[in-house]
């Protein structure tokens, strides 16, 4: 739960770095899933930006509790992210999680 300058934890650099199998160690251990970046960003933000992570990974953060309607400093949760970044398979994931929309 530690974070480096940016307010990253590495959870948030294993995710935002592609680093699946790290982050599913990592999640093992029980972090904080509340935990925002500088920006604002938890972990689920981190999993809706890159086309890399699987839908796998945010059906596990959701499993695990982590808030879907969390927004960072922009006001937009991870439903918004995953709109933006054409992450269909994100976007359908959230959505039968019921989001605030």
């Amino acid at each position: 739960n530690c974070k480096n300058s940016v307010g990253e934890t590495a959870l948030h650099i294993a995710l935002r770095t592609n680093k699946e199998y790290v982050f599913q160690i990592l999640l093992s251990t029980g972090p904080d899933l509340s935990i925002q970046s500088n920006n604002g960003n938890t972990a689920l933000h981190y999993a809706c930006i890159d086309r890399v992570i699987s839908d796998n990974v945010v059906d596990k953060l959701l499993a695990a509790g982590v808030d879907i309607n969390c927004k960072n400093i922009f006001g937009e949760t991870a439903l918004h992210i995953a709109s933006k970044k054409n992450r269909e398979d994100v976007v359908q994931v959230l959505l039968r999680k019921g989001p605030d929309v």
